[in-house]
């Protein structure tokens, strides 16, 4: 009796104990797998199930197209007369700005002889000339240039029917300050005597300009 009894608790022992064993590899393989579905769940794989190592994404750069249309330069806007002789000539270098120098012309008439002055200087006859001013012939504004060595007088027939010198313009030598000219005789020889007659010029004709 006492040995049955033996046999039976070494037998309840060893199976205490292979059941331990048993228990420890079973929860060892669970931790194991838990570990595996952890890593699994943060390793990308492809769609045939391979992990595959996660590459920075890369930026696409789109190449800049060319500018195939032409740069607009915003121009200046065109000045024109407000006395309707239409667009201002262009100024030489070294004038003072268009609309300082357009605005200076209080008149038509003022504008007229500016634009014969400059087309004189284009033209390359201004040196030509000891001044260039503006009269009146005949009601009508004239462009009155001198030329050098020349002085402009104006007449009057007086009572006894002799010409007689009233006025005399030209360049500072020719008629000096104070000197008085009545007769022809009192101009220097090689002074040459013109008329307003024959040195008017009609500005519209010069400048090709239609007259408002």
């Amino acid at each position: 009796m006492t040995k049955k009894l033996y046999w039976a608790l070494a037998i309840i022992i060893v199976g205490f104990i292979a059941l331990q064993v048993y228990l420890y590899i079973d929860i060892k393989n669970f931790k194991e797998g838990l570990e595996e579905t952890r890593i699994e769940t943060k390793t990308p794989t492809t769609p045939d199930g391979v992990m595959s190592e996660e590459k920075p994404t890369e930026k696409t750069t789109k190449p800049i197209e060319e500018i195939t249309e032409p740069i607009k330069v915003e121009e200046e806007p065109e000045l024109v007369s407000p006395f309707g002789l239409g667009p201002y000539p262009k100024l030489p270098d070294g004038y003072l700005d268009p609309e300082t120098f357009w605005g200076q012309c209080k008149d038509i008439n003022h504008e007229l002889l500016r634009r014969v002055t400059l087309k004189m200087r284009k033209d390359g006859t201004r040196d030509r000339y000891s001044s260039v001013g503006g009269a009146f012939l005949n009601g009508k504004m004239v462009i009155t240039p001198i030329e050098k060595g020349s002085i402009l007088v104006e007449y009057i027939t007086d009572a006894n029917g002799e010409k007689k010198i009233v006025s005399a313009k030209g360049a500072p030598d020719l008629v000096p300050y104070g000197v008085v000219y009545r007769d022809e005789s009192d101009v220097p020889s090689h002074v040459k005597v013109v008329t307003l007659e024959e040195i008017a010029i009609d500005p519209y004709q010069y400048l090709g300009l239609q007259e408002p």
